[in-house]
């Protein structure tokens, strides 16, 4: 596999000014696929090599969450990589993958549109914009709770004062009904909060998608 940078020390160069939004991803089937997440077709599916594919571009957040599904469950996919999320999800559309993980985000118009079916999401919790489908936990895979996020960011240099106003401000815009509203309408939730929650959230990753990129041999894409 390939398409991420390797992974060393967290060191950053920039400065990190405040999480704006997070959004889970989906395992998207094509409409005619009869197959639920971890049902005996999703079996069937599995133990027949070449059968099966995802189709997810990298390097991409939904590239290591299907890795980490695949590792925890032993499943037979044959990846295929894809440079962008649209190519992506055209041929899932097509029929020529069956199998497909995108964000909610970036998958919700195809969804509404009843052109992709979704199966299974990676978020804690069932995602409000999706009430009917189950979480990855929730369908017996445990430890696989991942989301993607949006932050700001600036230059190494910013003084704190100026970080915490651009932190306030962010925040005041979050917070306000309309922002709400216009995220959760592209899938996403806000999430106001100071700085030092953006870098939990970044450790948080580091921490756990570290061993799942060793593991897996993704290396840095020439």
């Amino acid at each position: 596999m390939r398409g991420l940078r390797n992974v060393g020390a967290p060191r950053l160069t920039w400065i990190l000014l405040g999480l704006m939004s997070v959004a889970a991803a989906a395992v998207v089937v094509i409409l005619g696929l009869r197959l639920s997440f971890f049902n005996d077709e999703w079996y069937v599916l599995l133990q027949r090599p070449g059968l099966s594919a995802d189709a997810i571009f990298e390097p991409s957040n939904e590239h290591l969450i299907a890795t980490l599904i695949v590792q925890k469950t032993g499943a037979n996919l044959m990846h295929v990589p894809y440079k962008g999320g649209g190519p992506a999800m055209a041929d899932a559309m097509a029929g020529h993958i069956p199998i497909g993980m995108a964000s909610v985000a970036g998958g919700m118009a195809l969804v509404k549109s009843g052109k992709l079916r979704p199966i299974v999401v990676s978020s804690a919790e069932r995602w409000p914009s999706l009430p009917d489908v189950p979480t990855v936990v929730e369908s017996g895979v445990p430890d696989v709770v991942v989301m993607s996020w949006i932050g700001l960011i600036g230059p190494a240099k910013i003084p704190r004062p100026v970080v915490d106003r651009l932190n306030a401000e962010l925040n005041a815009s979050l917070n306000t009904p309309e922002m709400k509203e216009k995220m959760f309408a592209l899938g996403v939730r806000v999430t106001p909060g100071p700085p030092e929650a953006f870098q939990s959230e970044i450790k948080k990753d580091y921490d756990r998608f570290g061993p799942v990129i060793k593991a897996a041999g993704i290396t840095v894409e020439q």
